[in-house]
């Protein structure tokens, strides 16, 4: 799926995924995961953002964005991928 690091924003969440739906044609997906709460400077699809361009975003206004794609249909579940381990 597409890398939406830079969708993360609650008002840009759902164009994230309807964007990968419609690039892999699909109505919907199993599970939704948010890998990171880091969100990039917005930029619309297909561009992914620029690292370092970090735009402040709460986990939970994203997480509430990512609740209404349930809502919707859009996904029928949602999850968070997080890890703080030092590589």
């Amino acid at each position: 799926m597409h890398d939406a690091a830079s969708r993360i924003q609650p008002e840009h969440v759902r164009e994230g995924l309807e964007y990968s739906l419609h690039q892999l044609k699909l109505s919907y997906v199993d599970l939704y995961l948010v890998h990171s709460p880091i969100a990039w400077k917005y930029q619309p699809p297909p561009s992914q953002g620029t690292p370092g361009d970090d735009d402040p975003v709460s986990f939970q206004q994203t997480w509430h964005a990512m609740e209404e794609l349930v809502d919707r249909g859009l996904t029928k579940a949602i999850g968070g991928l997080f890890h703080s381990a030092h590589f």
